[in-house]
């Protein structure tokens, strides 16, 4: 999703998740979110794309009224083109489909020749 508020009027990622539970009905999961100068991306779940997007419309953050809409999709490159569904932007080229903020824990361990095993001295 994209929403015209960033770093420069005082958004960060847990000021954005705080104003998603403030205004959104229902539990909402947040998962990427990019913060830009400007602006900012952050994903939801598809089928709650519309639900975020009318429950922000016309709220205000310090005085500037918030526009949130589903992003562009990404070609990998930080370049947008075309619309995608589900407020989502970004490659999921992961072929277990697995959302693409989260990794195998081998990828977040490094996976290497260690295994995540620590030696004993």
């Amino acid at each position: 999703m994209f929403i015209n508020l960033g770093k420069t009027d005082g958004l960060f990622p847990n000021v954005l998740i705080d104003l998603i539970n403030r205004n959104v009905p229902g539990k909402v999961q947040i998962g990427k979110i990019d913060l830009l100068s400007n602006f900012s991306f952050f994903e939801v779940e598809e089928n709650e794309a519309q639900n975020v997007i009318h429950s922000l419309k016309g709220v205000e953050f310090d005085g500037r009224r918030i526009s949130v809409e589903i992003a562009q999709a990404s070609d990998g490159n930080g370049s947008h083109k075309g619309k995608r569904g589900g407020g989502s932007y970004g490659s999921r080229s992961e072929s277990n489909g697995d959302k693409p903020w989260r990794r195998a824990s081998s990828a977040r361990n490094g996976g290497g020749r260690d295994s995540g095993k620590r030696k004993r001295r």
